[in-house]
């Protein structure tokens, strides 16, 4: 159970970097895009509550 939580974990974040580089790539496409800005930084706090939680649930599993 640990080893597939941290796996899923693992996961779910090589999804989020992927995520936040085509981001950061569309925005300095276009960097006077107030509402790619406002979704990057919108999504750059839910995943911070992401990985927070995720890091809970595999203490918890330990």
């Amino acid at each position: 159970m640990e080893g597939e939580l941290q796996h899923r974990a693992a996961e779910a974040a090589a999804a989020g970097a992927a995520f936040e580089k085509a981001a950061a790539e569309a925005l300095a496409a276009d960097p006077h895009n107030e509402s790619l800005a406002q979704a990057v930084e919108a999504d750059q706090q839910a995943g911070e509550s992401v990985d927070e939680t995720a890091a809970e649930v595999v203490k918890a599993a330990e």
